[in-house]
């Protein structure tokens, strides 16, 4: 009866979890917040990744550059308002930001995201795009910590099979993290696209915070940067002076009661998670028969479509195209 008991709870689990993550979603919003509605500015700046890739990171990392390493700010979505949601939290896509350039999260796939009018041209315009991908098995384990509890789930609500089910169910509206990842790899040798990894930043990350300086043709001084790149430390964002400006606190309030979320339930997993900032978690933490999942689709949509037997190929490969076009 135990064992019954427990798989009722992670159905239910699995049922709650995609009937509030859709309810998080405002259709209209997403219509105004993605292409072609979405029409940004040349030289606009879009921070895209799928989610729990290192979305938050690469806001703190592309704000710190444009506006001198100011922490004067409350949550960083306020900064940096995420397309598809800023109709929910009020936020005009068309206003100025209060430094240049404007900056815009997102977890759209390409055809999805927002383009100037003139992408025609190339197929991409003259916005930009920085686009981290991360190793499928930790960005798995990331979002199993996070979206439950985003959506008000208890821990042991749903298991890893189970939420493993879920976003291959669609329960993510940002698709699956693999035809995401490939999608946006076909843009990467584009001006305007720059395609990093997750733990390429991770092993040189001030070495990267120069290269989007470059990227985005921003002209910092090395105290700009030094101070860029100790402000988007894990130690530095993880701090609880400073945890409040990355616990999506400002997206969260906006939308928990559209989600049905109980009043007496606190969100506090936040975007800078404990144990979080690391690589290597998913293939020690995530069962192995999860794994066989994850890798068989690998093969399936990755492999087949870009040839890459292994995430570290792919990563290789990037890391030597981004040296020689930076050099």
């Amino acid at each position: 009866m135990h064992a019954v008991a427990r798989r009722r709870r992670e159905e239910l689990g699995f049922e709650v979890l995609r009937m509030r993550n859709k309810l998080m979603h405002e259709e209209q919003s997403t219509k105004e917040g993605s292409f072609p509605a979405f029409v940004p500015r040349a030289g606009d700046v879009f921070v895209v990744t799928y989610p729990k890739c290192g979305t938050t990171w690469m806001m703190q990392i592309v704000h710190g550059l444009r506006s001198g390493g100011s922490m004067d700010f409350g949550e960083i979505t306020e900064e940096c308002p995420w397309d598809i949601m800023a109709g929910v939290t009020g936020q005009d896509l068309d206003a100025d930001q209060r430094f240049s350039p404007r900056v815009f999260k997102s977890h759209e796939t390409f055809a999805g995201v927002g383009k100037t009018a003139d992408h025609t041209k190339d197929g991409v315009g003259g916005a930009k795009y920085i686009y981290v991908v991360r190793e499928p098995r930790d960005a798995f384990l990331s979002f199993f910590y996070f979206l439950p509890a985003y959506a008000g789930l208890q821990p042991g609500d749903i298991d890893m099979q189970t939420f493993c089910n879920a976003i291959f169910a669609g329960v993510s509206h940002s698709g699956a993290i693999w035809e995401h990842m490939v999608e946006w790899y076909k843009r990467r040798q584009h001006p305007n696209v720059l395609f990093l990894h997750f733990e390429s930043l991770l092993e040189d990350l001030d070495g990267h915070v120069r290269m989007v300086a470059k990227f985005l043709d921003l002209q910092v001084d090395k105290d700009v940067l030094d101070r860029v790149v100790q402000q988007s430390s894990y130690s530095f964002m993880s701090k609880p002076e400073n945890k409040h400006h990355f616990d999506d606190s400002f997206l969260h309030a906006k939308c928990r009661d559209r989600m049905i979320i109980p009043e007496d339930y606190v969100f506090t997993v936040g975007k800078v998670r404990k144990g979080g900032g690391r690589s290597g978690k998913g293939k020690k933490e995530v069962p192995g028969f999860v794994q066989e999942r994850l890798d068989q689709r690998w093969r399936e949509a990755v492999e087949e479509q870009i040839g890459f037997q292994r995430y570290h190929d792919l990563r290789k490969s990037i890391e030597e195209e981004n040296r020689q076009r930076f050099s």
